[in-house]
C-alpha cells in the first residue's frame, strides 16, 4: 500500500489503535503525551501523524467505491480488538440452555445458509427440537443483551466469523462500502427548517414531565436572559434559576455535564445567593465520593486489556472535568458581587453538604455509607470529555462481526441482513469531515456506533499539506 507523509493505511490504523489503547490506560492528558512518545519509536510525530491522516481521509473520500475506507475500518477493528479485549477470558464455552458460546455460534452460522433445515440441525448439536433451540437463542440474547462491556457479543462474533467462513468478512467489508460510497457521493444537500427556538417555546417546554427536556430548554432560555434576547430578564431569571439548580442539585454520573451547564449559567446570569452556592457545595462533594470510587475499580485494570478500562477511563474523566470547574474556576470566583432578584427562587431539595476539611470534602467514618454501585455503562460524556474512548470499543465490536440470530422465526432463524458494521458506517457516513480541534493527535471522531476518525488539524504544521 502507499505510503502517505510516510504513513501505510496499516500504520494509521496501528497509530489510531495505540492512540485509544494509551488514553484508556492513562487518561487524556497523559494519554496524549505517551502516544506521542510512542511515535516518536516508530520514526514519526505527532504533527506527521496529523499531516497523514488529513491526507488519508481526502483518498477515502475520493474513493467511489467505498472499499479503501472499509479496508481501513476492518483493519482498525482487528487492533482494537485486541487493545481492549485481548485480556478478556475466554467465554467460549460457557453455557446457557444446554448449549456452548462455541456451539451456539455454529448453529447460528449453520442455520442462516440458505435452505437449512433447522430442525436436523439442532438435533446434530444435541437438542432436543426447534423450541430447545428458540429457549437457547432467546437466552444467548439475553445475556448478551445484558453484557454492557460488549465482551461477550466480541467473542461471539468472532467465532460467528470464524465458523462463517472467509467470505463472511468480504461480506462485511462490501456492506460497509457501499455504505460509505453512497455517503461519499457529491449531492446538494438542503437542510431542513428547525422549530424556531424563541423565549416562549422555551419556557413552555420548561414545564415538561421529562427532566432531559426541561433540562435543555432551560439552558437555552437562560442563554436568552443573558443576551438580553427576553422581554424582562429579572422575571427570566426567576423562571429558569430553580431549573438551573435542579440541574446541579439532581444531576448524576451520567448527567454530570449538565450540572456544569446549570452552575455556569446561574453565574453568567449574575445570581450569587447561598442557595446557588450551597448547591455547587453539596454537587462537588458528591463528585469527589464518586471519583475515589472510579479511581478505586479502575487501578486493578489500568494495565488489562479489558473493555471496562474504557468506560471507567471515561467517567474518571467526567468527573475531574467537573471537580476541576466547581472547585478550582467557580468556587474561587468572587461571591460577593450580583444577586438575584428577592425571592427570585428557591432551591429545590438535596442531600445536605459534606463538610470541607482543609479544601477537601471530610472522609466518612467507617461504615457510615455504602459506595454507591457502578453504572454498568456510563452515558456518553457531553462536556468534550473522551468521547473518541467509545471508539475503538465499537469498532472492535464492530469488526467481531455481531450477528444476532432473529427470535421471531424458530423454524428458520437467519443472521440479521443489516450487519453491526453497515450501521457504523452509515453513521460515519453522517459524522462531519472536519473536527476543529487543534491536537496534531487528535483522536477518532466516535458516537455510540460510529466507527469513522474525523480530520484532524494542526497548530504548527511542519509542512502545509497541499489543498490544507
Amino acid at each position: 500500500m502507499d505510503a502517505i507523509y510516510g504513513v501505510t493505511m496499516d500504520q494509521l490504523a496501528a497509530m489510531f489503535s495505540k492512540d485509544g489503547e494509551l488514553r484508556a490506560q492513562f487518561g487524556d492528558q497523559q494519554g496524549r503525551a505517551e502516544f506521542d512518545r510512542w511515535l516518536r519509536t516508530q520514526g514519526c510525530d505527532s504533527n506527521t501523524f496529523a499531516h497523514a491522516w488529513n491526507a488519508w481521509h481526502d483518498r477515502f473520500k475520493a474513493d467511489p467505491t467505498g472499499q479503501l475506507e472499509a479496508q481501513f475500518h476492518m483493519k482498525l477493528a482487528k487492533l482494537s480488538a485486541k487493545a481492549h479485549f485481548g485480556d478478556v477470558r475466554d467465554m467460549s464455552g460457557d453455557t446457557v440452555e444446554g448449549i456452548t458460546l462455541d456451539q451456539y455460534a455454529q448453529i447460528c452460522v449453520a442455520v442462516s445458509r440458505q435452505g437449512a433445515n433447522v430442525d436436523e440441525i439442532v438435533q446434530r448439536f444435541g437438542l432436543a427440537d426447534a423450541a430447545h433451540w428458540q429457549r437457547a437463542n432467546a437466552a444467548w440474547g439475553q445475556k448478551m443483551g445484558q453484557d454492557t462491556t460488549h465482551a461477550l457479543s466480541m467473542q461471539y462474533g468472532e467465532l460467528y466469523a470464524k465458523y462463517a467462513g472467509s467470505s463472511f468478512a468480504q461480506e462485511q467489508q462490501n456492506q460497509t462500502a457501499a455504505i460509505l460510497a453512497e455517503a461519499n457521493k457529491p449531492r446538494d444537500r438542503v437542510d431542513e427548517p428547525e422549530e424556531e427556538l424563541t423565549p416562549e417555546l422555551c419556557l413552555h417546554k420548561m414545564q415538561s414531565p421529562s427532566q432531559k427536556e426541561r433540562w435543555k430548554y432551560a439552558y437555552h432560555y437562560a442563554h436568552m436572559a443573558d443576551l438580553g434576547n427576553v422581554p424582562d430578564k429579572n422575571q427570566a431569571i426567576m423562571n429558569v434559576a430553580p431549573i438551573l439548580l435542579e440541574m446541579i442539585e439532581r444531576s448524576d454520573e451520567h448527567t454530570t455535564s449538565d450540572a456544569e451547564r446549570g452552575a455556569r449559567k446561574l453565574w453568567d446570569l449574575g445570581v450569587r445567593g447561598d442557595d446557588f452556592r450551597g448547591a455547587v457545595v453539596r454537587r462537588l462533594n458528591r463528585t469527589k465520593e464518586k471519583l475515589a470510587s472510579l479511581h478505586a475499580a479502575f487501578a486493578p485494570i489500568q494495565n488489562q486489556a479489558v473493555p471496562e478500562r474504557i468506560f471507567l477511563q471515561s467517567a474518571i474523566q467526567d468527573h475531574q472535568g467537573l471537580v476541576q470547574y466547581l472547585e478550582d474556576d467557580l468556587l474561587r470566583e468572587d461571591w460577593s458581587d450580583g444577586a438575584p432578584p428577592q425571592g427570585a427562587y428557591a432551591a429545590p431539595p438535596g442531600p445536605q453538604p459534606v463538610p470541607f476539611q482543609g479544601g477537601h470534602a471530610a472522609a466518612p467514618a467507617h461504615g457510615a455509607f455504602a459506595m454507591p454501585a457502578m453504572p454498568a455503562m456510563p452515558a456518553m460524556p457531553k462536556r468534550g470529555a473522551p468521547v473518541w474512548l467509545f471508539a475503538p470499543v465499537m469498532i472492535a465490536v464492530i469488526g467481531g462481526g455481531i450477528f444476532f440470530v432473529s427470535r421471531a422465526k424458530v423454524k428458520t432463524p437467519t443472521a440479521q441482513a443489516a450487519t453491526a458494521s453497515a450501521s457504523a458506517a452509515a453513521t460515519a457516513a453522517k459524522a462531519p469531515a472536519a473536527s476543529t480541534a487543534t491536537s496534531a493527535t487528535a483522536a477518532p471522531a466516535a458516537t455510540t456506533k460510529t466507527a469513522a476518525p474525523a480530520k484532524t488539524t494542526t497548530t504548527k504544521p511542519a509542512a502545509k499539506p497541499k489543498g490544507k
